[in-house]
């Protein structure tokens, strides 16, 4: 799946970019992107990271592609997916 091969480069060193677009990351050089969250949205995704940790996280969208290429944050992105993979982070 698209977030273990994220893991998986992340693991083998490679250094992911955050608030733009990459490729080469996933296969048939289609593009993605990691989009920051602030605070407070990335606390309302995930409320563990107020209860259980006083440090700063830095936590990041991972946003892949629809069938047709297109990002979810892009004109021409497939409808029905906006549901399944809404935009919380920035870009």
């Amino acid at each position: 799946d698209v977030i273990s091969v994220a893991v998986d480069a992340l693991k083998g060193g490679t250094d992911i970019p955050t608030g733009c677009e990459l490729v080469g990351l996933l296969d048939g050089e289609q593009r993605c992107a990691f989009a920051p969250l602030n605070d407070e949205v990335a606390t309302s995704w995930c409320p563990a990271l107020e209860e259980f940790t006083t440090q700063s996280i830095s936590v990041v969208q991972m946003l892949y592609p629809d069938r047709q290429g297109f990002l979810p944050y892009e004109a021409g992105y497939e409808q029905r997916m906006r549901y399944a993979q809404p935009v919380i982070g920035q870009m």
